[in-house]
């Protein structure tokens, strides 16, 4: 073999001592040095050529065993730290598991049901870090085809409120709203191109809010309390056990309480006595969109002076019974919207008939150690006056 570098081949000299027909002899038929050097380009040229095909091959088998991931599975692989580190602790690949989330997200409740489905055991909890999260990680352990689970983040910061509030003495106090007329406003405002224009920068249907009769109720509320501010108030009895105080906040600053991929999360929407009902109705969708993304800050969960529990928008429509979260002193669950049989009678003929209304039924909880019985009661008429003519709210004022 030819080596780069090396010589091709070694001729001895042939002794001045040697008479001219030796040489000549050696020269042509020992040596043949025409023959050697062009058997010696050959071989140069042969070992190229194979060099080159097994640099070639090899590539070929990199590539190949390089894997493609087609476009439809990569869709699956977003997913929020969380769910990541759950991954991580049971060796599941992510993009084993079907994501159900916006854009194919991989949310927690996915993750937990390929773990249910598969039965897959788990680390055992002593290999647990404690670098860690305690609650992290939801299932640490199973048994047989039980699960035993580790609170989640949002379900530990719920034991630990809702521990807190069996201190409170409820006041809980229902009734039933009649709010046709609200159906009536809000056709009047979805055909109302002016109000369109003038509540949104952008002059695109998408970006309009959805009126629905959360705002109505909000800004119902928010003129409720300025004639009733005790039930917008923080009540401290921890400074000083013996001498409780009640702050009595100038801004209504409303949580509104509803079910996410996450759990059980009540954002806070601020300053509502400011806005109108549209511009709540459009902080309502920023907020709501914001909680379904797991995009919320931890300021956004802070300092609210009063809870909307907007129970009705999973299903329930009857009576519920509200937790009261410290240091606040009041709740409002709001039921899902009804049709039912009601009697009026006609103004015109005096006639007794039965008509159909839409109603919401609204539950009321209350810090019986501040405020009584006949507050609640005469909060609730106001709020109630107030929903059975929605225009009085105003659409584009505060």
């Amino acid at each position: 073999m030819a080596i780069v570098g090396k010589p091709l081949l070694d001729i001895d000299i042939v002794d001045e001592g040697l008479e001219t027909g030796q040489l000549q002899s050696v020269t042509g038929d020992q040596l043949n040095i025409d023959g050697v050097i062009d058997e010696a380009k050959e071989s140069i040229k042969s070992n190229i050529q194979q060099s080159q095909q097994s640099v070639s091959a090899s590539n070929t088998a990199i590539e190949e065993q390089q894997p493609q991931t087609p476009p439809a599975a990569k869709a699956n692989l977003i997913a929020t730290p969380a769910v990541r580190q759950l991954l991580k602790q049971y060796n599941i690949s992510i993009s084993d598991v079907p994501g159900t989330g916006k854009g194919g997200r991989v949310m927690k409740e996915d993750v937990e049901r390929y773990i249910y489905s598969s039965r897959q055991e788990p680390r055992s909890a002593t290999s647990v870090t404690s670098s860690e999260s305690p609650t992290s990680s939801p299932v640490v352990e199973s048994t047989g085809n039980d699960l035993i689970a580790r609170l989640s983040p949002v379900e530990s910061q719920m034991f630990k409120v809702m521990t807190r509030s069996l201190s409170i003495p409820h006041f809980q106090y229902t009734h039933s709203v009649g709010i046709t007329a609200f159906a009536s406003s809000s056709a009047k405002f979805s055909a109302n191109k002016a109000i369109n224009i003038l509540t949104t920068s952008e002059q695109s249907s998408s970006s309009i809010p959805k009126l629905t009769p959360l705002p109505f109720i909000m800004k119902g509320l928010s003129q409720v309390f300025k004639q009733f501010p005790k039930l917008n108030s923080n009540l401290d009895t921890t400074t000083d056990p013996d001498h409780p105080r009640l702050t009595l906040k100038a801004s209504h600053d409303f949580g509104i309480a509803g079910d996410t991929p996450q759990g059980l999360l009540v954002p806070v929407i601020r300053q509502v006595q400011n806005y109108s009902v549209i511009k709540l109705a459009a902080e309502i969708k920023r907020i709501s969109s914001l909680a379904r993304e797991g995009q919320l800050k931890p300021e956004d969960f802070q300092n609210a002076t009063f809870t909307i529990s907007n129970i009705g928008s999973i299903g329930a429509c009857g009576a519920v019974g509200p937790i009261i979260v410290a240091p606040m002193v009041g709740i409002l669950g709001v039921g899902r919207i009804l049709d039912v049989p009601v009697f009026r009678t006609d103004e015109f003929t005096g006639v007794e008939q039965i008509v159909k209304e839409q109603q919401v039924v609204l539950s009321w909880s209350a810090d019986h150690r501040i405020i009584d019985g006949a507050t609640v009661a005469k909060a609730a008429g106001m709020l109630e006056a107030l929903l059975s003519s929605p225009d009085t709210l105003g659409l584009i004022l505060g």
